[in-house]
This record gives C-alpha cells, sequence and structure tokens, in this order.
C-alpha cells in the first residue's frame, strides 16, 4: 500500500466517522421529548421553584426536553386570548399554569388531557407527590375520576406605585404614611364590623364629611349602607 493509497483510506474512515457521528445526534435529536411550558418554565429566572425544579428534572432526563413557550404573552386577562387562539390552532402549550377556576372551565371543555397514567392514584405505585396534595385540592384538580392538574403552592407579590407630590397634597407625609390596597388587608373589614355594632347611628348622621356628600350629591340616590357606614370604615 502506498502513501497515496492510505491517505485516501484514512479520509474515507474519517468520513464514515463523521456519518455516523451526525446520524447519532440527528437520531438522539429525534429521540427526544419536547415539553413546551406556558408560566410554569422560566429559564431566564432559575430561582423562581417551579423552574428550579424542571431544571434539575432535565438534567437527570436528557431525554427531555425543555422549552418556554413562544407564544406573545399579554399582562392580566388579555393573555388567555393568545392561549385561547393557539388552542383552536393546534400550537398551544403542553403544560401551563391556571387558576383553579380556569383549570375546571378548561376541563370541561376539553382543552386538557388526563394525568392518570403518570400519577397512578390509589394504585401501589402510585406517585408519591400526589399524597402530600391537600383532599381539597385534590377535588378541585379531579372530574370524573380523572386528574387533569398537579396543584402547587405559590405566592404573588404586588407593589403599589404613587405620586408623593399627589399624597402630600392630600395633606399626608409620604415618608411616613404606609398606603396599601384595602381589599389585601382582610382585618379592615373585621374591624368595620365591630365597629358598626358599636357607634351610634346619631354618630354617623353628624359626620361633617357624610352631610356634605350627601348635600352634594342630592341627585343621587345615596340611601344605602355602604355610603352612610363609609366614614366608619375609613376611621
Amino acid at each position: 500500500m502506498n502513501k497515496a493509497t492510505a491517505t485516501v483510506i484514512i479520509a474515507m474512515c474519517m468520513h464514515i466517522a463523521l456519518g455516523v457521528a451526525v446520524e447519532s445526534k440527528a437520531e438522539a435529536k429525534a429521540k427526544r421529548t419536547e415539553v413546551s411550558f406556558l408560566m410554569a418554565y422560566t429559564p431566564n429566572h432559575p430561582e423562581e421553584p417551579s423552574t428550579r425544579q424542571l431544571l434539575k428534572f432535565a438534567e437527570e432526563h436528557p431525554e427531555v426536553h425543555l422549552s418556554q413557550w413562544g407564544g406573545l404573552t399579554l399582562p392580566g386577562g388579555g393573555g388567555r386570548a393568545t392561549f385561547m387562539l393557539a388552542l383552536a390552532g393546534g400550537s398551544a402549550p403542553d403544560v401551563y399554569r391556571a387558576w383553579f377556576h380556569i383549570l375546571r372551565h378548561d376541563v370541561e371543555e376539553g382543552f386538557c388531557y388526563p394525568l392518570n397514567e403518570w400519577i397512578k392514584p390509589g394504585e401501589p405505585d402510585e406517585w408519591p407527590g400526589w399524597k402530600d396534595v391537600p383532599p381539597l385540592w385534590k377535588e378541585v384538580a379531579t372530574r370524573d375520576g380523572l386528574i387533569y392538574g398537579v396543584p402547587v403552592a405559590g405566592c404573588q407579590y404586588y407593589g403599589i406605585v404613587y405620586r408623593k407630590d399627589l399624597v402630600s397634597a392630600a395633606g399626608l407625609d409620604p415618608e411616613k404614611c404606609a398606603i396599601y390596597r384595602q381589599s389585601d388587608v382582610p382585618e379592615v373589614a373585621e374591624l368595620n364590623l365591630y365597629f358598626s355594632m358599636v357607634t351610634p347611628m346619631s354618630w354617623l348622621e353628624r359626620v361633617p364629611t357624610y352631610k356634605e356628600q350627601k348635600e352634594n350629591l342630592a341627585d343621587k340616590d345615596l340611601g344605602n349602607v355602604g355610603f352612610f357606614l363609609y366614614p366608619l370604615l375609613m376611621s
């Protein structure tokens, strides 16, 4: 065998090896399971609890490829519109996070696939995580014996943005006042109930702001309990 012939054989072997390697990668990619997520998986924020668990799962199962659903998302309830369009077009994410009442609607519309074959409730090899779910949560996520979601605990943070100049114009010191959304503090409604049981109606009728507003808004029907008790609520 001369030098030229050896070079050709080596080149052919390298080509064949390269071809096998490329084919192996293609086969591996074809065998991967692609799973897309809406809201539950945000790789840009690996510190989030659900994302952290999913990244750990993906590391342990390289045959599963996780991706963040790329549909256009709108803030608030508007985000559902895009999701519903994706459902109709067959391009919706595989997994998504939703409130309980929304999940029930989606189940009734036939949008969700039951998870019993993986959770296996009541069987010897039942998924251990299902045993830790509170009974009430299980009931909400189950319909006709079929499980359509895995309830997860979470928390939401809200912020209030306000202008200091407007707060000052109202006679308040924005550096000392604690501004909050009334509905976020249930104790406010409880205190209002307790105060209403010990406050004479004659006191409320003599409140200057109540009488002033009643005169200024004489053309409106203000004969209701909410308007009458409002000064008490503000106290």
